[in-house]
């Protein structure tokens, strides 16, 4: 421990939950390499922690002994300007502290050294090419590996050549030594983008509504000032181009770019389309990506060999140097929220702040837009641009919705989720050798196991939810905590055999296809298949080269997918989900079965989707279906004026988990009694949760609702309570503070 007079003071932010930050004293042998958002290397509870400067003065309150820095890892950890301020921003607007921030947007795994390995290459010499007629009868091998190579202008891997030898190696040592290859090594890559096709698409010609868009946007370009900009076009109108030219001409200034998309699965398509127009100037970043991968990724982006990193929501926090523009594609979807963990933030609103703070245009498009993004259009604090018509002379799909109600009354035997117009559908497409993507967003085989003696539901012995019944394993799961149990032949209560499953999900609807379309490919997509390593990648690379008939999935194939030959789309179920108590189910409704009609169509082939349903007459469902987007959200901006709900208002919601009911319960009226006395809040609750227990853990909620524009003394009022609750560690009780939340199950 030390304190000297003359010093400098480094106040340190750790990868810790506690708010509390720490000082230190900076050595004379760091003073001018230690900067805000460096990192450090410093003592802390008789170890030495990884932490970040948040501060640096000449003077300090702390009157006790205080450590000095121990060191400052390597510059590529260190975090630019407008990064440092957009994670201080969250720290502040989600209520996380500064420390959690940090550990959420930068993998501390980037401190261990990469080694990278030397890969090694070979191209053949002038006296190799000359030399492969006089070869020896003896050396097939030498002679196949010099034919290959005289064919290949560039450096070839080595490793590469063991499709002809598995001896490659030893082989071309052998055709080095006479001169007839030469060798050299490059470093390992470690960029995703290697693995997509290599394809060339420089040209790109804008149609008269695009091109009236870019000009439009392109004008808040000009002075390299914080603007907001939208582009609203309908599925297929060619938002992906628009985004490439702008793009190219932020570049262009030497500048760089961050593209969002909401779901990992995304990223290969947007990026290969990229990646033709930009070549290797582009790089991919998300949670999928290995330790390896994304600790090369970061360094060669702090060399500035990228332009533009395309991800889902940890690419905003990347830390791309002279960033020019920031473009969010599906700015609606809900995937940007990250709900699971701290901080709970909303990488589309995080966005517009990193935008603010590195004074950049931010561009954001969605056929669909949120309403808290359709509310900055009525109020014009958004360059607003429309795209009415699909990209190419395509047209929209028409579309045909079925009353399963009356499918059924039509036929007593009727036990399908496919009605006969899918059906028929389904067979005129196949007849065409066009493709089928048929959309039902529940995983799984049948949601519910029921005992018909005694009526009983099987549920999930941790938590309030029923279980899910997975056929491939033979299994009952439960969605929420990953209980798993065989399936029995007799039920648990009452030990009757007569079991019957109720519901179905992907996988039942699999079965009954392969029943009725015996000869088709199909391929299911849900979370399910897609948990081995690059899942996504290969069930959408085997449908867009044509080897399944059918892609069937869940909400992931709603949005964003872009297949020529799809010419038939089937929502099987659009009743999933407008019965829950939450206030923007309905929205979550339509923007889901607009996105998904989308998907069909979208080239030279006219497209046709099926909107199965049992409550034709719900707003979002057959808004959907006529596909009147302007009167859905006029009538729902009105619901939600009148309600008090956003965008009108801010939400936060607190819950408290835990194994003890009643304490639980004590908790969550604690922090009503603190929050009563903050004067401009409305709060509902408090109640027990929707989901009233996860994972053995009881569930209580409650939720307040105040002005967008609370008064400062106000909001720094609310800001003490809150801060006091979550900095207080109360016993065996979890509190979660989700700061506008997408959800309040």
């Amino acid at each position: 421990m030390l304190r000297k007079e003359n010093s400098n003071y480094a106040q340190v932010a750790f990868p810790l939950t506690s708010f509390k930050n720490f000082t230190y004293v900076i050595p004379a042998s760091l003073k001018n390499q230690i900067k805000i958002g460096s990192c450090v290397l410093a003592p802390i509870r008789n170890k030495e922690r990884i932490g970040f400067v948040i501060n640096i003065s000449d003077k300090t309150r702390f009157d006790g002994n205080i450590y000095e820095l121990k060191g400052r890892l390597e510059k590529d950890l260190s975090i630019p300007k407008d990064l440092w301020e957009t994670l201080n921003w969250i720290s502040f607007y989600y209520f996380c502290s500064i420390g959690k921030v940090i550990k959420s947007a930068i993998p501390l795994s980037f401190k261990k050294n990469l080694n990278l390995k030397r890969i090694g290459y070979v191209k053949i010499t002038n006296f190799g090419l000359k030399s492969i007629s006089i070869l020896s009868k003896s050396a097939n091998a030498q002679r196949a590996i010099l034919n290959l190579l005289s064919k290949i202008d560039e450096p070839v891997p080595i490793s590469s050549l063991r499709i002809v030898s598995k001896s490659a190696s030893s082989i071309c040592k052998k055709l080095e030594e006479k001169g007839y290859i030469e060798t050299s090594f490059k470093n390992q890559i470690f960029n995703r983008l290697n693995q997509l096709p290599n394809k060339n698409f420089t040209h790109i010609e804008l149609n008269n509504e695009q091109e009236k868009s870019f000009n439009k946007i392109k004008k808040n370009f000009i002075n390299n000032f914080f603007s907001i900009n939208y582009i609203h076009g309908v599925t297929g109108s060619g938002k992906t181009e628009l985004y490439i030219k702008l793009a190219e001409s932020v570049i262009k200034k030497n500048k760089t770019v961050i593209i969002l998309v909401p779901e990992i699965a995304l990223t290969p398509q947007i990026s290969a389309r990229f990646k033709s127009y930009f070549g290797d100037k582009i790089a991919m970043w998300h949670s999928k990506l290995t330790i390896a991968e994304k600790s090369w990724t970061w360094k060669e982006i702090k060399k500035r060999r990228f332009s533009i990193i395309i991800g889902a929501r940890s690419a905003l926090f990347t830390p791309m140097k002279s960033l020019g523009l920031i473009i969010v594609d599906e700015e609606h979807d809900y995937s940007y929220k990250q709900d699971r963990v701290s901080p709970y933030y909303h990488a589309r609103n995080t966005a517009l702040m990193r935008a603010k703070f590195a004074n950049i245009p931010i561009v954001l498009g969605s056929a669909t837009p949120s309403m808290e993004m359709y509310y900055q259009k009525i109020t014009k604090k958004v360059t607003w641009t429309k795209l009415k018509n699909r990209y190419g002379n395509a047209s929209l799909p028409s579309i045909k919705m079925v009353d399963m109600m009356e499918e059924m009354k039509k036929n007593e035997n009727f036990n399908s989720y496919l009605s006969s117009e899918l059906k028929i559908s389904i067979q005129n497409c196949l007849n065409k050798n066009e493709q089928v993507i048929l959309m039902l967003n529940r995983r799984g085989y049948a949601v519910v196991q029921q005992c018909l003696s005694c009526s009983k539901i099987r549920n999930c012995p941790n938590c309030s939810v029923s279980l899910t019944y997975h056929r491939k394993v033979n299994k009952l799961i439960c969605h929420y905590c990953d209980f798993k149990e065989k399936k029995g032949i007799s039920c648990k209560f009452c030990g009757s055999n007569e079991i019957h499953f109720l519901g179905s999900g992907t996988q039942k609807i699999e079965e009954e296809l392969i029943q009725i379309f015996p000869s088709l490919n199909i391929l299911r997509m849900d979370i399910d298949s897609v948990q081995s390593k690059g899942g996504h990648e290969k069930i959408l690379k085997k449908f867009g080269n044509g080897e399944a008939d059918i892609l069937l999935g869940t909400q992931m194939i709603a949005k964003g997918l872009d297949f020529p030959n799809v010419t038939l789309v089937g929502v099987l179920n659009a009743d999933t989900g407008i019965f829950m108590p939450d206030f923007r189910a309905g929205e979550r409704n339509f923007q889901l079965i607009y996105q998904v009609v989308g998907r069909s169509g979208r080239h030279k082939k006219p497209g046709k989707a099926v909107i199965q349903t049992f409550n034709p007459k719900e707003i979002s469902i057959s808004l959907a279906a006529h596909q009147n987007l302007k009167q859905f959200y006029n009538t729902t901006i009105a619901q939600r004026n009148e309600l008090f709900y956003p965008p009108f208002s801010r939400i936060s919601r607190f819950i408290c988990s835990g194994l003890d009911k009643l304490e639980v319960k004590k908790r969550i009226y604690y922090i009503y009694n603190l929050l009563e006395k903050v004067e401009g809040l409305q709060i509902l609750g408090p109640s027990i949760a929707p989901i009233e227990k996860i994972k053995n853990s009881w569930r209580y909620h409650l939720i307040i609702k105040y002005e967008i524009n609370m008064p400062h003394i106000l909001h720094q009022n609310l800001r003490v309570q809150i801060l006091s609750m979550l900095d207080n560690t109360f016993k065996n009780v979890k509190v979660q503070l989700d700061v506008d939340p997408i959800s309040i199950l």
